[in-house]
């Protein structure tokens, strides 16, 4: 029974850090950090359509970033888009990701990586063969 309202005063908890990252954002404009908190808070409360929409704000502000990108790739995982997913893991790799094995632990990723391992494990292998040319 405990845990049941410390998972409620958790969710509680996101919904108004949500809130007030919005107001934030309202206030002071689209600074990064804030931007990736919000994701984050919003990915935790399962609201992934939103979470990629702010991703997509961060990739505007920085194309290259690999962490954004990473991010993107998992919040397309978690809709269960899973060649846009690639697409995104392809370009944060590209960029700079380099925590390969964290991609076949990450729960974001978990559904992405059951049905695409192999097609993961080339996009890593080809950049390991380019880096060494």
């Amino acid at each position: 029974m405990v845990q049941l309202t410390i998972k409620t005063d958790e969710k509680d908890f996101l919904k108004f850090e949500e809130k007030l990252l919005k107001k934030i954002i309202e206030s002071r404009g689209n600074n990064q950090y804030v931007l990736s908190h919000l994701s984050q808070t919003l990915t935790k409360l399962k609201k992934f359509k939103d979470a990629l929409r702010i991703d997509q704000k961060l990739i505007k502000l920085h194309p290259d970033n690999p962490v954004f990108r990473y991010n993107m790739a998992c919040d397309y995982a978690l809709l269960g888009k899973f060649e846009y997913s690639l697409q995104e893991l392809n370009k944060a790799i590209r960029f700079g990701f380099r925590d390969f094995n964290y991609i076949f632990v990450d729960k974001d990723l978990e559904q992405l990586v059951n049905k695409h391992k192999q097609e993961i494990q080339a996009i890593i292998d080809k950049f390991k063969e380019v880096k060494q040319d």
